[in-house]
């Protein structure tokens, strides 16, 4: 009789985080989503975005979490609570329709600069409706810095360096978020982002990042491209 002896060293075994973008990948983009009282009524998710919830949410190694820039905090067009409450409804309906979402994280803070200052100039900002306790000279948690998935992943005890990360979105911002983190991003195409389309084909000719961004038709066929990636 022979016994064999396998050590595992934790260090080695990566979890593995698929983060979502919300507004435009999961749900359909109506601009500062929430603003209006009626906004359970006008909900309505991407074709694809409940098959792909489930696809992934049978497998029990894999974790998801919404990571979604909400700057209309910042600029008065809803609250935090109410920005948290649309969240929370959509893993809700999520849950109920066979899929899965394991948590979220939202970034309501958004930089002087880059946001409200250039917003503010080229007249697309009234800076009386700035809620000024949202504005930072540096906002690491918004994207496409990746504050956000590092709060997740380090609240499991694990280092974004020692886990696989996929970003699934709509914007260049989600795919330079997955790749900033050292992982994989895929775009889902959504009718309305032909821009970021070419934007983020550019980033796929450069040779250190091939392989690494993928751009879709929906999100189920992100589901599918990131499950084949992992497993295949």
């Amino acid at each position: 009789m022979f016994l064999i002896n396998i050590t595992i060293n934790a260090e080695t075994i990566k979890m593995i985080y698929i983060f979502v973008d919300r507004d435009g990948t999961l749900n359909r983009d109506l601009g500062y989503y929430g603003g209006d009282d009626n906004w359970a009524d006008n909900l309505e998710f991407h074709g694809g975005v409940i098959d792909g919830l489930r696809l992934l949410g049978g497998r029990d190694e894999i974790k998801i979490h919404i990571a979604s820039n909400q700057s209309g905090v910042a600029i008065g067009y809803f609250s935090e609570g109410r920005a948290r409450e649309i969240t929370e409804y959509i893993m809700k309906i999520t849950r109920e329709a066979g899929g899965r979402i394991d948590g979220y994280e939202l970034s309501f803070h958004v930089p002087l600069f880059g946001y409200v200052i250039r917003r503010a100039l080229e007249g697309r900002l009234s800076l009386s409706n700035v809620d000024w306790k949202y504005v930072k000279l540096r906002t690491p948690r918004r994207k496409p810095d990746i504050g956000m998935m590092k709060n997740v992943v380090e609240a499991d005890g694990n280092k974004i360096g020692n886990s696989v990360i996929y970003m699934i979105g709509d914007l260049k911002q989600d795919i330079e978020m997955g790749i900033n983190a050292g992982g994989k991003s895929v775009l889902v195409l959504n009718g309305s982002n032909d821009k970021e389309k070419g934007k983020v084909e550019k980033l796929m000719n450069k040779p250190k990042l091939k392989g690494r961004i993928q751009i879709v038709e929906n999100f189920l066929e992100a589901a599918k491209w990131i499950l084949d990636d992992l497993y295949s």
